[in-house]
């Protein structure tokens, strides 16, 4: 079980970054839905990488000082990418 979490955590984390950062995945957006959907990419990969640090706490796989700030971080993440999307349709957050 380790091993698959820690598999899954490493391969949906750094797509995190890179696609919200305003590298090439972005740079290369051709319309405001596309732009849109592409933020929804970034929304689910952050999702997930909760999902996966929050399955390792309550497994007791790792212990909550040593997940405490990544889930933070990842939960702000989140609400970051929301937001966006909001902004970016036009909605209220």
């Amino acid at each position: 079980m380790r091993f698959v979490s820690c598999a899954y955590i490493v391969n949906s984390q750094p797509k995190v970054r890179p696609e919200h950062s305003g590298d090439k995945f972005f740079a290369r957006v051709r319309s405001k839905a596309e732009f849109i959907a592409k933020l929804g990419i970034v929304l689910e990969e952050a999702d997930e990488t909760v999902f996966w640090l929050e399955l390792l706490l309550e497994s007791g796989i790792v212990k909550h000082e040593r997940l405490e700030v990544l889930l933070d971080e990842a939960h702000q993440l989140t609400s970051i990418f929301v937001a966006s999307i909001c902004t970016a349709k036009g909605i209220a957050s």
